[in-house]
């Protein structure tokens, strides 16, 4: 429980950090992620709610790191993350512009319009 609150600490004072200062923030919260939150209870209904939000906070820090990675100019090292959480999280929008933005500024177009199609097909 403490790892949980202090990732969240993390997470939420890296907001206001300037790119660089937040990715590194956000990878040392990440870091400190070891796999599905309490998932010895994971079988218990009163923690859903608390699994479920844990789960939204870690997306949302990986999206975070993503666009500051993008704002310092590192598209190329990005895209590998971002595909790949894309491809598993396909409904989430800004995750897939993030993915098409590095894609661009990486002079790789056409991947950036296949991306582009594929968050078309899955959210129709």
């Amino acid at each position: 429980m403490a790892a949980a609150r202090r990732f969240e600490r993390l997470v939420h004072d890296e907001r206001p950090l300037p790119p660089g200062e937040r990715s590194a923030a956000l990878r040392d919260a990440l870091a400190l992620w070891r796999g599905s939150p309490f998932a010895d209870l994971s079988y218990e209904s009163f923690l859903q709610g608390e699994i479920a939000r844990l789960d939204e906070l870690r997306l949302t820090a990986l999206e975070d790191r993503v666009e500051a990675e993008v704002e310092l100019g590192a598209h190329d090292g990005v895209i590998p993350d971002a595909a790949r959480l894309a491809a598993q999280h396909p409904d989430r929008e800004r995750l897939c512009r993030l993915l098409m933005l590095a894609y661009v500024r990486a002079g790789r177009q056409q991947e950036a319009l296949d991306a582009y199609e594929a968050t078309r097909r899955a959210l129709d």
